[in-house]
């Protein structure tokens, strides 16, 4: 086995990823009740039902990797799941919905149905590797009545409901991802030249680009500003 300060650095930064994971998802879920709270599928917001999707691609991909006892494996996928998936970009799009709407608003209770599934899920595929912290989140949950087994270890790995596989969603929001890769570039670039503190005192305008990228975009004006997390946002046919 190679040790060396660095691999425990890398570990002690994952491990510090996921227990932050962990942190975001109890904390914003900690007045929801999944009984009487619940959005059925088809009402959740589209961002929320994206969520769900790369989450059952997690659970299907970490599955495999167990059975094949590729251990590895399945850290690789949690970590880039919680740290580029969760932290990177949708728990940070989610704060103004969970902070700021009404506790009982269809459009929190969306947040909070994908929050909650994804912490379970979660709490389960970690178990086998991570025993103390997941059985720690998992008691803390318990104990809020969030599920009724007294142990992450009476549950089964999670399954994957057929209207998570959604390729079409997938698709869609990649080229999201993608766009808002190069928006990120030109706020940071505004950054660092002193025109803007947060993103938040921005205007974004995006001109020109291709036909599938204007329609994508179009497709989610209402939703821009948060997923851009800016104040406004232009469509531009210049």
């Amino acid at each position: 086995i190679r040790l060396s300060q660095d691999i425990l650095k890398g570990v002690s930064e994952n491990y510090r990823k996921i227990r932050n994971t962990f942190r975001y998802l109890t904390g914003n879920i900690s007045d929801f009740n999944f009984v009487r709270d619940q959005q059925p599928y088809e009402k959740m917001l589209e961002i929320d039902r994206w969520a769900l999707s790369r989450l059952s691609e997690t659970i299907h991909a970490c599955r495999k990797a167990y059975e094949s006892f590729e251990f590895h494996l399945v850290i690789v996928k949690l970590i880039e799941f919680c740290a580029i998936d969760c932290s990177s970009f949708y728990f940070d799009v989610l704060k103004d919905r969970l902070y700021t709407f009404r506790k009982d608003s269809p459009e929190r209770l969306s947040a909070q149905t994908a929050l909650y599934l994804t912490l379970s899920a979660l709490l389960r595929l970690f178990a086998p590797i991570l025993s103390f912290t997941c059985e720690e989140v998992w008691q803390i949950c318990f104990k809020n009545g969030f599920w009724q087994e007294e142990s992450v270890f009476l549950k089964d790995f999670p399954e994957i409901l057929p209207e998570w596989e959604d390729k079409k969603l997938r698709q869609k929001w990649s080229q999201i991802l993608r766009i808002r890769e190069k928006a990120n570039l030109s706020l940071e670039a505004a950054r660092r030249a002193g025109e803007i503190g947060s993103s938040l005192e921005a205007k974004l305008v995006f001109s020109g680009g291709d036909e599938a990228e204007r329609e994508v975009l179009k497709s989610t004006e209402k939703d821009l500003e948060a997923i851009f997390i800016v104040s406004q946002v232009e469509l531009s046919d210049g």
